[in-house]
C-alpha cells in the first residue's frame, strides 16, 4: 500500500478543533503523528487534544486524504 504525510493547520471551527485523538472520527487507515503547538512538538496519545491553530502532521492512505482535510479545515 502506499501512504502520504501530509500536514494540515488546524482551522477555527473545524471538526477536529477542541476535541481529544479518541474522539475524532478518522477514517481507517489514518494516523496524527505529530500536534506542533507553536515550538513544542507532541507525539500524541488519545487524550491528547487538537487546538485551532495548531499544526498536525498526519499519515493517510491516497483516498482518505479529503475526508482528513474536511476534519482540519473548515
Amino acid at each position: 500500500g502506499q501512504i502520504d504525510v501530509v500536514e494540515y493547520d488546524v482551522a477555527p471551527g473545524c471538526p477536529a478543533a477542541g476535541k481529544r485523538i479518541r474522539d475524532i472520527k478518522m477514517p481507517r487507515g489514518v494516523l496524527v503523528a505529530a500536534i506542533i503547538r507553536t515550538e513544542d512538538v507532541i507525539v500524541p496519545k488519545g487524550d491528547d487534544h487538537v487546538q485551532a491553530g495548531d499544526s498536525v502532521i498526519v499519515f493517510a492512505t491516497p483516498e482518505n486524504l479529503s475526508a482528513v482535510k474536511r476534519l482540519f479545515a473548515k
